[in-house]
């Protein structure tokens, strides 16, 4: 199975994201767009992990967050990965991020790490995948002058979810497995 661990978006975001991709598809006609349903914010991409052992993470993943807190998410701003070169990801931010979501990001990248799976090659740098560019794009400075500075709002976080991925031609579906509130604030 093909999992990951996440925080959604509350339905507010979700619609400000929404205005965000009516307004920027003109401009990005070599984009794929993450449909706002499906837009999270990924913890920890753990891949292909036999159906026996996703039991055994949740497990895991449950005794990391015990006692974790509750938090807000400010979801500001946009940018590409990567940064030079040809995008093929358009992304929007959490700059200001708080140390609750980097604890939560670090307790999982531990549990996956104590059931042997390959850590993380790549530093955590919370970000929401938009879209997805197929091939050069030309009116990327346009794209980010539109969305660089702009605000889409405060998230609260009261859960992590362990999903599963399913990919298929007409894009990913995510379905969750097991739901690990945190404590309220």
């Amino acid at each position: 199975m093909r999992v990951f661990l996440a925080v959604d978006l509350d339905s507010e975001v979700r619609g400000r994201l929404a205005e965000l991709e009516r307004e920027l598809r003109p401009l990005a006609r070599r984009a794929r767009w993450v449909r706002p349903e499906a837009m999270h914010l990924t913890l920890r991409f753990f891949g292909e992990v036999p159906a026996e052992s996703v039991e055994t993470l949740g497990a895991r993943l449950s005794e990391a967050f015990a006692g974790l807190s509750a938090f807000d998410l400010n979801m500001r701003g946009c940018g590409v990965f990567p940064e030079r070169g040809n995008p093929r990801v358009l992304w929007v931010g959490a700059p200001d991020a708080p140390g609750a979501l980097f604890e939560l990001q670090s307790r999982a990248e531990a549990a996956a790490r104590a059931l042997g799976l390959a850590p993380e090659k790549r530093r955590f740098e919370p970000h929401l995948t938009i879209a997805r560019f197929h091939g050069p794009e030309r009116g990327i400075e346009s794209i980010l002058s539109s969305c660089r500075a702009r605000d889409f709002g405060r998230t609260p976080v009261e859960e992590a979810v362990l999903f599963e991925s399913r990919l298929s031609p007409a894009g990913s579906s995510y379905l969750r497995l097991r739901v690990y509130p945190l404590s309220p604030t």
